[in-house]
């Protein structure tokens, strides 16, 4: 399956598109994004607003959306492996 990267025709420009299987992955930084283990910064809520209306209206047209987070990737990398290969199988059989 091919990929595109940092599609800026889609809305919130995501990290990863699969066109192929309607896939958008976002590999969201902790600091930039506001995750919850970093402290509590001003303007958390509006970010985190932000990022989860562009996920709602990816799903509206159709996307499967998935956010990889920074901090799970790194503590993590094979339990992230095994949960995109589970994810592309199910895609791949739709």
């Amino acid at each position: 399956m091919p990929a595109i990267f940092h599609s800026t025709e889609i809305i919130g420009t995501p990290d990863i598109t699969i066109p192929e299987v309607n896939l958008i992955i976002f590999v969201h930084g902790c600091y930039w994004h506001r995750h919850s283990c970093r402290p509590p910064h001003e303007g958390d809520k509006e970010i985190r607003e932000r990022d989860s209306a562009i996920v709602t209206r990816l799903k509206s047209e159709g996307y499967t959306v998935l956010i990889l987070w920074e901090c799970n990737i790194l503590a993590q990398p094979l339990s992230i492996e095994k949960r995109l290969k589970n994810l592309f199988r199910s895609l791949k059989k739709m």
